[in-house]
């Protein structure tokens, strides 16, 4: 099984403050990991694990900058 990771968005209710929007979860075969972050650390930890070999998991979400406003958004993956 390949290195993978995956971004979900927290539901309101169990978010602590407005930096933990997301969940971003990893696993390399042999232990699962998840931790809280906003929305940059989101889009930063996937880079960062894409470089390092691990696969998005079907259904993460998918950060994108947008081309005509700049702004970030996301999207499920497909």
């Amino acid at each position: 099984m390949a290195n993978t990771y995956s971004i979900s968005k927290n539901p309101i209710g169990i978010r602590l403050s407005p930096n933990d929007e997301f969940m971003f979860t990893w696993d390399d075969g042999t232990q699962e990991t998840s931790i809280r972050v906003s929305l940059h650390g989101a889009k930063a930890l996937g880079e960062t694990f894409e470089n390092l070999g691990y696969e998005r998991e079907k259904g993460s979400i998918k950060i994108m900058q947008g081309k005509a406003t700049g702004n970030w958004a996301w999207t499920p993956a497909e």
